[in-house]
């Protein structure tokens, strides 16, 4: 990619970060050296998206301690990054650590409650699940489906009928609070609120690999709460099918959505290509967006890092020479920094 004289950005360093997640034996050796390359850049703590993206890579490599430092060192924090921090620790065992930086997390949804207490079920720590969860429920925040299902397994692990029939009466009363609300008149502002609970729930279940469950959520915005779609939705499926390997999928969804793709859904097929070695489907989603902005310079940009990260650095000058042949010119935003 340097070698074709193409500048990386965010949505470069994004894309590498989580490839390095994917594959830990590669990125405890690439990961290091990229994250000085963005640190040089100024992109690693500047920008929360890098920023996130480094936590997670080091903790799904083994070295939750560094992403300890890049979490403290952030210039601006959000969910995200509070619950990767956190989901890091859980997942490298040091459940205090989680425990702790929850403890001090500001105002905690539902995803940060299901971070956790998923966390402890995974280790197989059910009883402290479980303390969380009443925890979890005399803090006034409604459990989602992901966290129900970790709860469920704990019940089953420890024998607790009697939790385990509450959670059936909660299901049962939630079920039908739901459908009284949609037949409320004047509640446009409950939909609203229920939209943003939906679109943390796609979040869930695209962490949890629960595609079905986050179809079934996307439906019910679209038939039964009748929620406008903005392009946030549409990217939760595009990561929801991303991360299954669903990638003829993430293709239909980009190609029918009614605006627009952004950079960051066609970044996360993407990265899925790379990741999967589908350099062919990479193409065939460049062609579409080629075709339907042909003077987009980050579409250029993107394919040129898939062929890169690839290795594949002839595909990468070709991307360069036809954005030169056909007068676009990369939006500057930083200057080249040679890597000693």
């Amino acid at each position: 990619m340097r070698r074709a004289g193409v500048e990386p950005n965010h949505i470069t360093f994004v894309t590498i970060f989580s490839g390095c997640a994917h594959f830990p034996a590669k990125g405890v050796l690439f990961g290091p050296p990229l994250h000085a390359y963005a640190w040089k850049l100024g992109l690693d703590t500047n920008t929360v998206m890098v920023g996130t993206a480094v936590i997670d890579m080091y903790a799904k490599c083994g070295g939750v301690d560094f992403s300890r430092l890049v979490f403290d060192g952030l210039d601006m924090k959000n969910s995200m990054s509070w619950n990767t921090m956190m989901d890091g620790y859980m997942k490298n065992g040091k459940v205090d650590n989680a425990v702790e930086l929850f403890e001090q997390m500001p105002p905690r949804g539902a995803v940060s409650w299901m971070v956790l207490i998923g966390g402890f079920v995974k280790k197989g720590q059910f009883e402290q699940a479980l303390e969380w969860f009443r925890e979890m429920q005399l803090s006034g925040v409604e459990p989602g489906y992901v966290t129900i299902i970790a709860v469920i397994a704990a019940c089953a692990d420890l024998g607790t009928l009697g939790l385990g029939l509450w959670i059936n009466r909660f299901l049962v009363k939630q079920y039908f609070r739901d459908n009284i609300r949609i037949k409320e008149p004047h509640a446009e502002g409950r939909v609203q609120g229920r939209g943003a609970q939906l679109h943390w729930s796609f979040y869930a279940c695209s962490q949890a690999g629960l595609v079905n469950e986050g179809l079934h959520y996307f439906d019910n915005m679209k038939r039964i709460h009748r929620i406008t779609l903005r392009i946030e939705h549409y990217g939760c499926i595009v990561d929801l099918y991303s991360r299954a390997g669903m990638l003829e999928d993430v293709l239909n969804v980009i190609k029918n959505m009614p605006m627009k793709p952004n950079e960051v859904g066609a970044g996360s097929l993407l990265a899925a290509c790379r990741t999967n070695g589908n350099i062919s489907l990479a193409e065939r989603l460049m062609k579409y967006l080629y075709e339907l902005d042909p003077g987009v310079d980050s579409n250029y940009v993107l394919l040129s890092n898939t062929y890169a990260a690839d290795g594949r650095w002839d595909g990468a000058s070709k991307v360069s020479k036809n954005m030169k042949a056909l007068g676009i010119q990369k939006m500057p935003g930083f200057s080249s920094v040679d890597i000693d």
